[in-house]
């Protein structure tokens, strides 16, 4: 995998200088996106980013209830009570401790999640897309189940890097494990979308979905998409293969002459446009994680002591608003 495809696929937006996200809606990846900051002097300052963690927790409790998956629940509440425990410490050894309370348990949960993923991958390739009298589908279900083990995936995994850095700043410079489940669970989330697309072997089926996304405002950015899962297509390219399929036919009604230019495109489900939209969040989310991690490794990292600089990080946390798909 093209390590600069999983850590930034967005577009920039020159003239404003902002990344197009293919769905332009706020989520995880606006405050992973402000934890870190490079200084003139090349150095990456880590703010303490524990307000952004709860903010998240606090959003992804209210989808978890909903979706009623109470395994989740347990063990991203055992991570998650233990991290906040750690946060009001100022005892070096009970801080220390605790810290490590924390990525152990994190890890427990981490790995117990990333064996799950396989499975989930399959549950969903297994699934029908029948909807009966407004019922969510088989396919449905499945993509909120594996959006549900995913964002408590990345929840404490944030618990984990904001504890582990309290105590120990360089111990992500080497670390590769997580890094590495990150980029698996980049691909299965790919290998998903690609399906939703019908993408396969670098080519778009007739009746994809990205020709529409390409000829209509769906609220998702097909650009976008195509560097998410790395396709070497243009949407201008998508768009004048559907153009050259247009149909041209003369009319006369006795009065005046003219021709008609007619084209076509297939039209996708409701219910798959909002499948692809979970799945285009989730990438966002997960690559501006494994940014982050990537932003750990380098040399000159360290910790945010400008308290100036700290109020107005949260301040701008405070201003984003999560939406209900994080």
């Amino acid at each position: 995998m093209n390590t600069d495809l999983a850590v930034r696929s967005l577009l920039l937006d020159r003239s404003t200088g902002k990344y197009i996200k293919a769905v332009d809606e706020h989520g995880l990846a606006d405050y992973v996106n402000l934890f870190s900051k490079r200084t003139e002097k090349s150095e990456v300052v880590i703010f303490d980013f524990s307000k952004a963690v709860s903010l998240f927790h606090e959003n992804l409790s209210k989808q978890l209830a909903a979706r009623d998956h109470r395994d989740l629940t347990v063990k991203r509440g055992t991570v998650f009570n233990t991290w906040v425990r750690l946060r009001s410490l100022t005892n070096d050894s009970m801080l220390i401790h605790t810290a490590f309370q924390v990525s152990r348990d994190a890890e427990e949960v981490l790995n117990w999640i990333y064996t799950r993923i396989p499975d989930l991958k399959e549950i969903y390739h297994s699934a029908s897309d029948y909807s009966s009298r407004g019922a969510a589908s088989e396919k449905n279900s499945a993509i909120l189940k594996l959006s549900s083990e995913i964002e408590t995936f990345f929840e404490v995994l944030l618990c984990h890097i904001h504890a582990t850095t309290k105590v120990d700043i360089g111990y992500f410079k080497t670390e590769f494990i997580l890094s590495q489940h990150c980029i698996n669970i980049r691909g299965v989330i790919v290998d998903i979308l690609n399906n939703e697309l019908n993408y396969r072997n670098g080519e778009f089926n007739r009746n994809s979905m990205i020709f529409q996304l390409c000829m209509e405002d769906m609220k998702i950015s097909p650009a976008a998409i195509l560097l998410q899962i790395g396709s070497c297509v243009n949407v201008n390219d998508l768009r004048e293969k559907i153009l050259n399929t247009a149909k041209t036919e003369d009319r006369d009604d006795g009065y005046s002459a003219r021709r008609e230019y007619t084209v076509s495109w297939p039209k996708a489900s409701n219910a798959s446009i909002d499948r692809v939209k979970i799945l285009c969040k989730l990438l966002q989310n997960i690559d501006s994680i494994i940014f982050f991690l990537d932003n750990l490794k380098g040399q000159e990292t360290k910790l945010n002591a400008d308290t100036a600089q700290q109020r107005e990080f949260e301040s701008n946390v405070d201003s984003l608003i999560l939406g209900d798909n994080i």
